[in-house]
């Protein structure tokens, strides 16, 4: 007992400089070492600093400690060399661990601020993303509502209410992180009967869908504008009986959604040219980490083929 309270008053004392010594270096490296005109000052006063912490833990140690403490009658000189070298190791052990911990710790704090500032810029292009879907859909079905007044068709009135509840999904249900898969195919049928009631026995469209977990999540807005796209780029520039066939599949938690419609033969042969396809990309590039994407055209047909891990 005796031993551990003389070690223990030992290292009590000798806190007397190494704390001191510890926040004294944390000050130096914040303010000179982390800037580059004035890295070689800091490393100055880096080595004055162990070199005068050393001095007192040797004073320290030699006029009081083993006088004072372990009762030695003979005096120790505390400049002598090999207790020096053994001081000075102890503190720069001290000094070592100290910072090692504080910049292991800058570094996780500033790493979950860069992943926070990540989630940030995501979140903001996927937003921006959605409002790019949201004015362009708008505008193509107000073309069709145009072209059915021009007409005095009768299926206006039921064309515009079709689109003040698809609207209404737009204005509340696109901000979500994601959307139950239900949501999504609700969603894609409301755009599909939309336009249908303007095309009549001139379009041809087949939905299959096989889902197992109807609760399972997605991303909103991503299937509507690859069907948006089937309709402006298909049947709309069709000259003939046109038509669209979606088959949409999930089991477990793999979610697969293939899609053809017609397309003119002489057709510009750049499928992926438009804003809808470029949206639904990079929307997958943001929110999924295994995906497959994919489409072609062939002579009378464009064909979309996506593939989700919704694990």
């Amino acid at each position: 007992l005796e031993v551990f309270m003389m070690a223990s008053t030992e290292e009590f004392l000798l806190l007397l400089v190494r704390i001191p010594m510890v926040y004294m270096s944390f000050y130096i490296f914040d303010k000179y070492m982390n800037t580059h005109n004035r890295y070689t000052r800091g490393l100055i006063y880096l080595l004055l600093l162990m070199a005068t912490a050393t001095f007192f833990y040797r004073l320290i140690v030699a006029k009081y400690i083993l006088s004072e403490v372990y009762l030695m009658d003979e005096p120790e000189d505390p400049l002598k060399q090999e207790r020096v070298v053994r001081a000075a190791l102890d503190l720069l052990s001290l000094f070592a661990l100290a910072n090692g911990i504080r910049f292991y710790r800058s570094r996780v704090k500033m790493r979950a601020h860069e992943i926070e500032l990540l989630k940030q810029k995501v979140e903001t292009e996927l937003n921006l993303l959605k409002s790019q879907i949201n004015p362009h859909f708008l505008f193509n079905t107000l073309n069709n509502i145009y072209a059915l007044a021009l007409k005095n068709s009768s299926q206006t009135a039921p064309v515009v209410l079709k689109l003040s509840e698809l609207m209404r999904f737009l204005l509340y249900g696109s901000g979500k992180e994601s959307i139950s898969i239900l949501e999504e195919v609700k969603l894609v049928e409301d755009y599909i009967e939309l336009e249908s009631i303007r095309y009549n026995n001139r379009l041809q469209i087949t939905f299959e869908k096989e889902i197992d977990d109807v609760s399972a999540q997605i991303t909103p807005l991503l299937l509507l504008p690859l069907v948006e796209n089937a309709f402006k780029h298909g049947a709309s520039e069709s000259s003939r009986e046109a038509f669209i066939s979606i088959r949409l599949r999930l089991k477990n938690k793999q979610f697969s959604f293939t899609m053809q419609n017609s397309v003119e033969d002489d057709e510009e042969n750049q499928p992926g040219h438009g804003i809808g396809l470029k949206n639904v990309q990079r929307q997958l590039e943001l929110v999924y980490k295994e995906f497959f994407f994919r489409f072609k055209k062939t002579a009378y047909s464009f064909i979309v083929k996506l593939e989700i891990n919704l694990h």
